[in-house]
């Protein structure tokens, strides 16, 4: 860190985008309520963006949760394995996330891509469709990216363990 200055971090963005994108709902929401009660009148277009936002919101919060080991998820083979057998099932899970986020994100593109084709437009706002596809899209790649680092950091962990080994190894009689 020079001059006192923090280097970017990807999790940090994440976290503050939750926020905003959070806020940014209930704010939205908070005026179509108004809207109703005093003018009695709805803001046809805060559902589809809300909904779009949330959706978002969703695949970032999943991308933290990955991240920091706080998703759903069923611990009882995990728990019972050896520390190496874990830096195992931890790169295991990084490869699974990254096949299933790629497929995802392969399937998303294509889809994106014939929404563009079609030239779909939304109801309520009359955008093109394809960019909220485009939002799903960034959140699997987002959620590939995370899934990556996870394996890597467990495999550099389990290299590291082994390293250790070898190392008390050459040391015994």
């Amino acid at each position: 860190m020079k001059d006192g200055k923090k280097p970017f971090s990807l999790t940090k963005f994440a976290e503050v985008l939750c926020v905003l994108l959070l806020a940014a709902m209930t704010l939205i929401t908070f005026i179509n309520v108004l809207s109703r009660y005093v003018f009695h009148s709805s803001i046809s277009a805060s559902e589809e963006i809300t909904t779009n936002l949330f959706v978002m919101l969703s695949l970032v919060g999943a991308a933290l949760a990955a991240q920091k080991r706080q998703h759903l998820g069923l611990n009882l083979l995990p728990d019972k394995l050896s520390p190496k057998g874990k830096l195992i099932h931890r790169i295991y899970e990084g490869i699974a996330g990254m096949a299933f986020m790629g497929y995802l994100s392969w399937y998303g593109l294509k889809r994106v891509m014939q929404q563009a084709s079609t030239h779909q437009i939304s109801t309520s706002l009359s955008i093109p469709v394809w960019i909220y596809g485009c939002m799903c899209l960034l959140g699997f790649v987002v959620l590939f990216a995370v899934f990556a680092e996870i394996a890597i950091e467990a495999a550099r962990g389990l290299k590291a363990m082994a390293g250790e080994e070898e190392t008390r190894g050459g040391d015994e009689p």
